[in-house]
């Protein structure tokens, strides 16, 4: 039992980069020396056995090194299968992990390109309409500017800042719809409902934005009554 131990389970790591030929001629080595060693302490033991039935003393250390070969055989292979199989497992959750982390970049990835997305059609209608407002109304034109210049500071910082309070988002929303309404006029109208509850909440940077400008462009653009944009924020669980 113990040269099986020591031979096949405990020397396994060491002997588990060699090839096969030459980790089961060191094993069988290994195994036969130590049943050798261990019979031979027994029979020094009872060295008068030996004397008296030699054949069966001999028959005693083939026992003995057949049965360290066949149990340490099989010891040795269980531990290759349970080594393959840890191996294995290992290979499957790095794997997980590395997709895991892909995915996870990915995920990043997208977000930062929305993030730092402004719609190149909203820039110039709005350089449009401030090039309209200077004849008209030049404060109304000078505020215009103002806020986009604070909506692409917002944009800046919340490519970077990860998480952004609600308030802030539908600060920088409301920025948005007052350029939108100095092009759009009586036709846009907006509609708030938010739960002061809800301002504190905490959600990925530009998110509400692009939801926004997508109702403004497809919902309210091509209507020439315009219409109304409702913008509302709850708390659920």
């Amino acid at each position: 039992g113990l040269t099986v131990f020591v031979c096949s389970v405990a020397l396994y790591p060491v002997l588990r980069d060699l090839s096969p030929w030459v980790r089961w001629g060191l094993l069988g080595v290994g195994l036969l020396a130590g049943s050798v060693a261990g019979t031979a302490a027994v029979v020094w033991r009872f060295l008068f056995f030996v004397l008296s039935d030699t054949r069966q003393a001999l028959a005693v250390f083939t026992l003995n090194a057949v049965l360290a070969l066949l149990v340490g055989g099989l010891a040795h292979a269980y531990e290759g299968m349970r080594w393959r199989l840890a191996d294995s497992l290992r290979e499957v959750e790095e794997v997980r992990l590395v997709e895991a982390q892909l995915q996870e970049q990915a995920a990043k990835a997208e977000l930062a390109a929305l993030q730092a997305r402004i719609n190149p059609h909203f820039f110039f209608n709005t350089l449009n309409t401030i090039s309209a407002l200077l004849a008209e109304d030049p404060a109304k034109a000078d505020e215009v500017v103002q806020t986009l210049a604070d909506l692409f500071r917002y944009t800046f910082k919340a490519t970077h800042a990860g998480d952004v309070p609600l308030d802030e988002e539908l600060e920088f929303v409301d920025g948005y719809l007052t350029v939108e309404k100095a092009r759009f006029g009586d036709r846009l109208r907006v509609d708030w409902a938010i739960d002061p509850e809800a301002r504190g909440a905490r959600i990925p940077g530009l998110l509400l934005q692009p939801l926004v400008e997508n109702a403004v462009g497809h919902g309210i653009a091509p209507v020439p009554g315009g219409g109304t944009v409702r913008i509302g924020a709850r708390l659920s669980g």
